[in-house]
């Protein structure tokens, strides 16, 4: 608007899908605030987010949804009202109490305390401290599981994530853990070059300790780069890295919306060539889920789940957990 002439009133029109990977409330606020300027939001995919399209428009008036409403668009905007700041928004954007981070500078060199990745040679791996066997948390009987935690942090899940966090946790709760019963590790990723191994499969095998650390893992906010993150995944179970091939029922756990910029075919193929158990769990908050990219990460619908067939989900984590 730098360029703008000097008097004339100006509309601002802003075609999306209201699915944006940042909050957009104070780039907006600030055109709003721009002498004799409108805002205006066109929704152009389905699904939409519209809460994002209001927070844009700045009022429903302002706000128009799908090709159909493209007459009426113009009809607003031919109107020659004068321009002028927007009427106050009747409701509220979730985006808008969650200032993303904006790209991720959690580079390689990112710490997360103690829930980073300290490879196989960590010394408070499975043997801990002086050669030592950490205690095994739960019962007496075996429940020979490698589960591998991935765990989406972009920008599309910031109302997701803490869920995300949750549901894991809570399967570690059902779990005998320790270096001859369950281990748990955990990837975290957003962006491109965004996914890291959080904590691998010797790094923790008391059950609180689990649970502490993925309670510590941060967001990052940014793209989504999942395909990536699946390759890294498969990388996870090599024996190099703690797992246990062979021996272990090797288990994925992939908490996603589906929205990737990245088609992660390639990445699950890697996973169920190896007949590793992929599940896919989609988190249905103020958007929706994409369920066709959940299914490709999965390798079967009947493995793929959301918050509406949460129960479902608790039902085969029974299953996949009856001997612990």
């Amino acid at each position: 608007l730098a360029q703008r002439r000097a008097g004339v009133a100006v509309d601002v029109i802003v075609v999306t899908d209201g699915f944006s990977f940042d909050s957009v409330k104070e780039g907006i606020e600030e055109i709003r605030n721009g002498e004799n300027v409108r805002t205006f939001a066109a929704g152009v995919a389905d699904p939409l987010g519209e809460q994002e399209l209001l927070t844009l428009a700045g009022s429903e008036d302002h706000m128009f949804k799908g090709a159909e409403s493209a007459s009426e668009l113009v009809k607003k905007l031919t109107e020659c009202s004068g321009g002028g700041p927007n009427p106050p928004t009747s409701s509220g954007n979730g985006n808008d109490t969650h200032t993303q981070p904006g790209p991720d500078t959690n580079g390689p060199s990112d710490t997360n305390g103690p829930n980073d990745s300290n490879g196989p040679n960590d010394p408070n791996g499975s043997n801990g401290p002086n050669g030592t066997q950490p205690t095994t948390s739960g019962g007496a009987g075996k429940c020979v599981l490698d589960i591998l935690f991935v765990i989406d942090a972009s920008g599309s899940v910031t109302q997701r994530f803490d869920k995300e966090l949750e549901l894991a946790s809570q399967l570690v709760d059902r779990l005998t853990t320790g270096p001859d019963n369950a281990k748990v590790a955990l990837i975290r990723f957003a962006g491109k070059g965004k996914e890291k191994t959080i904590f691998g499969f010797n790094k923790h095998t008391d059950k609180e300790e689990i649970k502490k650390a993925i309670s510590e893992v941060n967001f990052l906010g940014g793209t989504t780069a999942t395909n990536e993150a699946l390759i890294l995944a498969d990388a996870e179970f090599e024996e190099s890295r703690g797992a246990r091939p062979g021996v272990a029922e090797p288990i994925v756990i992939v908490f996603t919306d589906g929205y990737s910029q990245q088609d992660p075919q390639p990445g699950a193929t890697k996973l169920h060539d190896k007949k590793i158990s992929v599940y896919a769990v989609g988190i249905i908050e103020q958007y929706p889920v994409n369920l066709a990219e959940l299914e490709v990460i999965a390798g079967d619908k009947v493995r793929v789940f959301t918050e509406k067939t949460i129960n479902d989900f608790q039902a085969e984590l029974d299953r996949l957990t009856s001997s612990c």
